[in-house]
């Protein structure tokens, strides 16, 4: 029954993004575009029961303090975008 739920929950998420997507993307703002990016991936890892794990190798990796920066890791799967789009869109 979990497993029911969880792709009822998925295929309604993912629906909801297509639906943003189509409608909504051509008029926002890429401020508030990026934070429906991360929303939309932070709940996608949420509802797949991924937990997304940020650990910087020094303080001048925090992008968040510093800015744009480059993030890579190891191809692991499809999720690998969604995980970093849940950290920095």
């Amino acid at each position: 029954m979990r497993q029911v739920w969880t792709a009822l929950r998925l295929f309604c998420h993912l629906l909801f993004g297509l639906a943003i997507a189509l409608a909504l993307w051509p008029m926002l703002s890429a401020k508030r575009r990026a934070c429906i990016e991360q929303r939309f991936a932070s709940k996608l890892m949420r509802i797949l029961n991924v937990r997304v794990q940020v650990e910087y190798q020094s303080p001048l990796a925090d992008y968040a303090v510093h800015g744009p920066c480059l993030l890579y890791s190891n191809h692991v799967s499809w999720l690998d975008i969604f995980a970093f789009n849940a950290v920095c869109p």
